[in-house]
């Protein structure tokens, strides 16, 4: 999946833009407009019929590959609250390709020996908890 044409990955700035509109068929006031990801918040102290109000926030990408939602809310003592989200997928990075030169290098097969050795430690441990 894209946004704006182009691939997410890890760290890119997805940038959002929330629109609170009155789709009712009366004014509403004091409407607290949220979005908790990024600590945002905002107060629009009215909106007339079919007004609305656009605030644009950025999110940086997280590092867990797959769907990332956003989730927004307005909430009015009037209306209670409304929620609404964007979903964008964040792709996985490209692994670099690396040169087959045909020579493996001593100290990276001993370094990789070590992280197995480590990892196999670890999940025993974890089991006998």
């Amino acid at each position: 999946a894209v946004f704006d044409g182009e691939p997410i990955y890890f760290g890119d700035m997805i940038e959002y833009t929330i629109i609170v509109r009155n789709t009712g068929d009366e004014p509403v006031t004091n409407i607290l407009v949220e979005d908790q990801m990024v600590d945002f918040e905002a107060i629009i102290e009215e909106l007339e019929l079919d007004e609305s109000e656009e605030f644009t926030i950025n999110i940086i990408a997280p590092n867990v590959p797959g769907p990332f939602e956003n989730i927004a809310q307005a909430t009015s003592t009037e209306t209670g609250t409304v929620e609404d989200g964007e979903i964008v997928y964040i792709e996985e990075p490209t692994p670099l390709d690396v040169p087959d030169t045909g020579v493996a290098p001593k100290d990276t097969l001993f370094g990789i020996g070590v992280l197995i050795s480590g990892l196999g430690l670890y999940m025993t441990r974890k089991k006998s908890l």
